[in-house]
């Protein structure tokens, strides 16, 4: 695995940890879903301001995120299954939020 597909992977493991959504991130960032999808999928790149932002917003270091270096976030706890916790299928949408466009 490359560094940008472990930095990739990074991310998603933090998101996921942080009980975030693809939405949840987005609207932090004020991004479509799709941009976040296509940040994890590797086909946009993060600018070092986003993977900074992401690790306070994901409760990770950013030496964390970008190197792998430290402690991995952990997962939240929560009595609601993990189907109410995602509001998203992490597949890719179209900017008019239609799903399964690329």
């Amino acid at each position: 695995m490359d560094t940008r597909e472990q930095l990739r992977a990074r991310f998603r493991q933090a998101r996921e940890a942080a009980g975030k959504s693809q939405g949840d991130v987005a609207r932090h960032f004020d991004v479509d879903r799709g941009t976040v999808w296509r940040w994890e999928a590797g086909q946009t790149p993060f600018s070092l301001e986003t993977l900074l932002d992401a690790a306070e917003l994901l409760g990770c270091s950013p030496a964390w995120l970008v190197l792998g270096e430290g402690n991995a976030p952990q997962p939240i706890s929560s009595d609601r299954p993990p189907s109410e916790l995602d509001d998203d299928v992490d597949e890719p949408i179209d900017d008019d939020g239609e799903k399964g466009a690329a």
